[in-house]
């Protein structure tokens, strides 16, 4: 089964000038079929922002995708009710409806040994096409596309909405495949605002990017898991930003017997490289 980790940013850098420090992270396992699921309350799908850390354990599980978080509303695959974020068999990051790829980066997503920080912001009512969809990488944003499709002004896909008689957002799987095989730590899902990554992390003394604890809102369906609960399974899920939009986690144990150590040693660098 698929368990929290802990103390995983406390390398010999471990934290960024402000002092904060990640404990906690969330492993995903593709053979449990591990993932999150929500169905988030409202329709605001023009604007929001999310930032996680990920570190992957295995470049393509399965020889196929690993899914970052996926909606699927009212069971249906029409531009405004599914989206995705995931990596594709290449490693690298793909944003796309059923119908259309959006966006897929150049840099590959390969190593294993790297905790990459990611800020997804998307803004489709911008009157300047090119930060309808804006990705940073360790605090740097991303200018080289293999992918770069117009988002056309005021689009909406499935991510950050609600079905309005059934539907979710699931992390870590998309319908039943492209399962991920990763941690997750200090999950912000930001609704209706714009952020950068500066929000959430910042570059230290050595020019190293660490975390800093994000001090802004959420508003109506905004999130933060931190994972720092582990009195249950349930608890895996809790959203402590004061929204209450907690996930269900499917197929995670708190019980295995074993702590996992999500990283042993902060990676000393700004991340990883571009391949």
């Amino acid at each position: 089964m698929s368990f929290v980790g802990s103390n995983i940013l406390a390398g010999a850098s471990g934290q960024g000038d402000s002092g904060y420090k990640i404990e906690k992270s969330l492993r995903f396992n593709a053979a449990d079929s591990a993932y999150l699921e929500k169905n988030l309350p409202t329709n605001n799908k023009k604007k929001y922002t999310f930032s996680f850390w990920m570190k992957k354990h295995a470049i393509v599980p399965n020889g196929t995708n690993q899914t970052v978080v996926c909606a699927y509303l009212d069971g249906s695959l029409a531009e405004d009710k599914y989206a995705a974020i995931n990596f594709d068999a290449s490693n690298k990051l793909v944003f796309t409806t059923a119908s259309t790829q959006y966006r897929k980066t150049t840099r590959q997503f390969r190593d294993v040994s790297a905790w990459y920080h990611i800020v997804i912001v998307y803004d489709s009512a911008n009157a300047t096409a090119n930060d309808r969809f804006i990705l940073y990488v360790n605090g740097v944003r991303e200018d080289t596309w293999d992918t770069n499709a117009t988002i056309s002004q005021n689009t909406e896909t499935g991510l950050n909405g609600s079905g309005s008689s059934s539907g979710y957002h699931r992390i870590g799987q998309e319908v039943g495949q492209f399962k991920a095989d990763f941690s997750l730590a200090d999950w912000h899902w930001i609704d209706n605002q714009v952020k950068t990554a500066d929000d959430f992390g910042e570059f230290d003394d050595n020019n190293v990017w660490q975390p800093k604890a994000y001090s802004g809102t959420y508003q109506t369906n905004g999130h933060f898991l931190n994972f720092a609960d582990n009195s249950s399974d349930a608890a895996l899920g809790t959203d402590t930003s004061g929204n209450g939009n907690n996930f269900t986690p499917i197929n995670f144990s708190v019980n295995t017997g074993t702590i996992y150590s999500a990283l042993d040693t902060f990676l000393q660098s700004v991340g990883p490289t571009r391949e």
